[in-house]
């Protein structure tokens, strides 16, 4: 089996989905009976956590797949991943529940379909949906070409 590696894009879906968030968001909050102040407040804290959670779904910047298992790059650096069982895989969005093994807490990194070529993402998904680590380990040493 080859290895699976592919680059992680801004996804226009995933900021089309935030945006409509945001915007549901806001327009509740103007619906609140309270004062102009506290409402001001309120919509300054929902925009800054939304450009924080803008600027995270940027961090990883690189996916790969190989014999040793599944790699995230964030800032340059690759961490050697552990996917957790809670991680949720569909056709048009893969939520990645993973454990840096140096890190204490799950980590969790969302890929929209749009984020990476489609071969690419029919593979990841292939992989992340079908086998266990230990099959595409026993596929990735055989190398019968599984996957090309």
């Amino acid at each position: 089996m080859q290895e699976l590696g592919s680059t992680l894009h801004h996804s226009k879906q995933f900021v089309l989905l935030h945006l409509v968030m945001l915007l549901g968001s806001l327009a509740m909050i103007s619906y609140l009976s309270c004062a102009w102040k506290i409402k001001l407040l309120v919509i300054v804290g929902c925009v800054l956590y939304s450009v924080h959670i803008l600027k995270r779904q940027r961090q990883w910047q690189y996916i790969r797949h190989d014999k040793s298992g599944w790699w995230l790059t964030s800032a340059g650096k690759e961490c050697n991943i552990e996917i957790s069982g809670d991680s949720t895989v569909t056709a048009y969005v893969t939520v990645l529940r993973f454990i840096i093994p140096e890190k204490k807490f799950k980590q969790t990194c969302v890929i929209f379909k749009d984020a990476m070529d489609a071969d690419s993402y029919r593979k990841m998904v292939v992989r992340l949906r079908y086998f266990d680590s230990k099959k595409i380990n026993e596929a990735l040493s055989k190398d019968d070409g599984l996957f090309q």
